[in-house]
């Protein structure tokens, strides 16, 4: 009930923010004047995006005044300051559009909306050669636009993450982060709630040809949550004709995996249809060196060096469907369904020699694990979305994600003497462990948009999010004769049931070259973490507020344009972090998570500059410091109750950070395009515990270069390539990695046919060295990963455009107005 109350208290603060905001801004009046409208499909009603709008003085005018192209929404925005004039409204497969206004000088105009007429021709074969750069400048961050792939092609959608610029996928720890800070993965502006190596699994079995660009926001705005260091919002391809449509496309390579994928697409006037398929099987093979030293074991033994050998199989199944209907002219409801399958088997091989102090050989261990990974997910999506008119639209939905985790590993550990005879020991150890961790979420989505008059816009949100898992951990020890026997100290179930309740307001404003986005969200926040073997429970509830703000002015001939932005983000521990299982599955130490942790929160702050060379040259320039207090942090120290140490995650560790990227985009000669990434980032470590031992912070870097090359109109060749240096965090250390990667792509078949053939890693090999130190434990591990292969990719496109009747002429049509 108190949530419920400061939620509603909050409401009309939110209101009051940003109704404050527009009441207060100055109108200057001059004898410029804006023109505002919105261009859609005179048949389904839907929005038309890249529309041409040329304004013209004359009706036979050659040379527009001004020029100007619609947004997804299909709105569109130009300024004036004479009268009268001509509108004309140009776009392929379209009806050409051209109308008269004369209005009074300084009156603004808005068009309403436009429809334009689909003509009667075969658009299936048209071709269109112009492409998008590989970068481009959007509101709070940039976009990858993925149309130019080369490597990766009839891949999956993690190898395409790869190449965008900023990005770090390291899939031996299960993360994706951007600019050193986890991130939130979202696909069509919806998120999907799952992380960590789950995540990547999900994101194994979807497609990377069907994807249209990728949203890189490093200052998201208030409608999205407030979790995490930055958002990715995934953007798939939608067809815009009418017509049945389809691609077939299947790669192999070297490192044996495999690729297939189907997807088809029927769009007829008020509904659209899509279906997908993708299966993938592949191994790849993990070779990993530790050396670990323990100071406190109670025996003499100090020096371990271990060598492990991990050969994995994943092999995955994925169904996706889409369906649009479009209900009238202003409202539209799509529903999303996807369906994702993993299986994962992990032979492990660890082979360990064994010192004591003086440095002789004590023993030998040699250790076989078996891991089998049985994973399905359920996604279901559902949202409606109505026109209101007047520049307002009302947007609600509805996600459910379900997905089973079933994960059995069993493990055969083994010591021997100097000279390789068994020995009698206590290391001797047989051990099956069965985790069980189902997950359950359901968020419901409501979102509000209106004008406010010619400069302004309102944004309005609600969201709710639940998660609900009842988990059980089991761990049993295997006698010789195969019994298996409960260890109660490593076995426990686990209910865990998690709530998020938010509402938010945004304020966008523009005038003349200045524009600014102002926003306030407010997340209440509770969990419960209940042991049902100990009846023990952990529970927790707070509400916070995270605030937004930006500024961007662009110059007269936007060419140049700076922007300012701040905000505030919350890290929320996770269940695997919350979940108090211990695990001892490695040689030397002991795992487990802290039911007691809370999250913490950053403040970051800002500065972008954009410069424009010509129509061929750009960059980009970005200054950003942020700063995060009692933050969770995994940190070994001494546990007197194991008699050992133990890797764990405290509240104790505060951080902040300075740092910059640059970006450039640059075409040579219409047949070169070049985008250059470089960040650089220093990070301060400190902790509230004395005794801790943290590593100083250091100055890394980050590079990344992707160049394509229009041999022909049907030839292009990529090379990519990606850096990153040494990294500190904490008691952590990384070590440096990168990689080259050529490809080439050929058109065949009327361009229907796609063939791509790609060189992965061919100058050297991914390389992860991690070491990790503290007062008593002492490890350096370097992992190997075999990224050497070679590639081959084919992708067929088919299909055909259906002929759409002929309407009446548009000038002759009342609607316009």
């Amino acid at each position: 009930m108190n949530t419920l109350i400061k939620i509603l208290l909050a409401v009309p603060c939110l209101l009051f923010f940003t109704a404050s905001y527009a009441s207060n801004y100055n109108y200057d009046t001059d004898s410029t004047f804006n023109i505002n409208g919105k261009v859609i499909d005179s048949t389904s009603g839907l929005p038309l995006q890249l529309v041409s709008i040329y304004l013209l003085d004359t009706g036979n005018s050659t040379t527009p005044v001004k020029t100007a192209i619609t947004n997804e929404s299909g709105d569109f925005k130009l300024e004036h300051n004479h009268s009268p004039f001509f509108l004309k409204f140009s776009f392929i497969g379209y009806e050409l559009l051209i109308r008269k206004f004369d209005i009074q000088n300084g009156q603004a105009l808005d068009i309403g909306t436009v429809r334009l007429n689909k003509i009667d021709n075969r658009l299936a074969e048209v071709t269109i050669t112009a492409k998008k750069p590989t970068l481009e400048l959007i509101t709070g961050g940039y976009r990858f636009n993925a149309d130019n792939n080369v490597i990766g092609a009839s891949s999956n959608i993690v190898e395409l993450l790869k190449q965008v610029p900023g990005l770090v996928v390291d899939e031996i720890q299960g993360k994706i982060e951007l600019l050193g800070r986890g991130s939130s993965v979202l696909i069509n502006g919806r998120k999907v709630n799952i992380g960590d190596q789950d995540l990547l699994a999900y994101l194994r079995s979807l497609p990377s040809n069907e994807i249209l660009s990728i949203n890189v926001l490093t200052s998201p705005g208030a409608e999205f949550d407030a979790s995490g260091g930055g958002v990715l919002d995934i953007r798939l391809k939608k067809r815009s004709h009418l017509g049945f449509f389809g691609s077939a496309s299947t790669s192999v390579s070297t490192l044996w995996r495999t690729d297939e994928s189907l997807n088809l697409n029927l769009k007829m006037n008020k509904i659209d249809v899509s279906v997908g398929y993708n299966f993938s099987v592949g191994k790849n093979l993990y070779r990993r060196d530790d050396v670990i030293r323990n100071y406190s074991l109670p025996d003499t033994s100090s020096l371990f060096l271990q060598n492990q050998v991990l050969d994995r199989l994943q092999r995955t199944h994925s169904v996706r469907t889409n369906m649009i209907y479009n209900i009238d002219s202003s409202s539209t409801v799509s529903v999303n369904y996807w369906y994702a399958y993993l299986y994962d088997q992990s032979p492990n091989r660890r082979n360990t020699k064994i010192f004591n102090k003086n440095n002789d050989l004590e023993r030998r261990l040699m250790q076989i694990d078996t891991g089998i990974l049985d994973n399905d997910f359920h996604i279901l999506d559902v949202v409606y979305d109505k026109d209101l008119g007047s520049k307002s639209k009302l947007t609600v939905g509805l996600n459910y994600s379900n997905y089973s985790n079933e994960n059995t590993t069993s493990f055969n550990r083994q010591a021997y003497n100097i000279d390789g005879t068994p020995r009698n020991s206590m290391e001797n150890q047989r051990r099956d462990l069965a985790v069980k961790r189902p997950y359950q979420i359901w968020a419901v989505t409501a979102d509000f948009t209106k004008g406010l008059g010619k400069h302004h816009e309102i944004k309005l949100g609600a969201k709710y999010n639940t998660v609900r898992t009842t988990s059980g951990f089991k761990s049993f020890i295997v006698s010789d004769e195969g019994e298996r026997f409960l260890d109660d100290k490593l076995s426990n179930d686990i209910e865990y049931n998690e709530n998020i309740k938010s509402v938010y307001s945004t304020l966008t404003g523009n005038y003349s070259r200045m524009s600014f986005s102002a926003g306030l969200r407010l997340e209440s926040y509770d969990y419960k973490l209940r042991s049902l073997t100990i009846d023990k429970q952990v529970a927790s509830k707070y509400s916070n507020l995270f605030p937004n703000v930006s500024v961007q002015y662009e110059s007269k001939n936007k060419k140049n344009s700076v922007s300012l932005s701040g905000n505030r983000r919350i890290d929320r521990p996770g269940y695997s972090l919350l979940n108090p299982f211990v695990l001892n599955d490695n040689i030397g130490y002991v795992s487990s998570g802290n039911p007691n942790l809370r999250p913490y929160f950053t403040n970051k702050i800002d500065a972008q500059f954009s410069h424009r060379f010509g129509n061929n040259h750009s960059l980009i320039l970005a200054v950003y410091g942020s700063s995060s207090k009692d933050i969770y942090s995994r940190i070994t120290r001494y546990n007197v109750e194991l008699g050992g140490p133990e890797i764990n995650s405290y509240n104790d560790y505060n951080m902040k950070q300075l740092g910059s990227y640059l970006m450039l985009q640059n075409r040579f000669w219409d047949k070169v395009n070049i985008s250059t990434y470089l960040s650089v980032q220093r990070p301060s470590f400190s902790s509230n515990v004395s005794e801790d031992f943290l590593l100083p912070g250091i100055t890394n870097f980050m590079g990344n270069i992707n160049m394509f090359i229009n041999v022909s109109p049907k030839t292009t060749v990529q090379v990519l390539g990606f850096y990153t240096s040494s990294r500190n965090s904490f008691q952590t250390r990384s070590g440096p990695n990168g990689y080259i990667t050529t490809g080439v792509q050929q058109k065949a078949i009327r361009d229907k046919m796609n063939i791509a053939l790609s060189f992965e890693d061919i100058f050297n090999r991914q390389k992860f060295p991690v070491s990790m130190s503290s007062d008593f434990l002492s490890m350096e591990s370097l992992n190997k990963v075999t990224t050497r292969f070679l590639k081959l990719s084919l992708t067929y496109n088919f299909g055909k455009s259906f002929k759409s009747r002929q309407t009446r002429n548009v000038d002759k049509d009342s609607r316009v107005n």
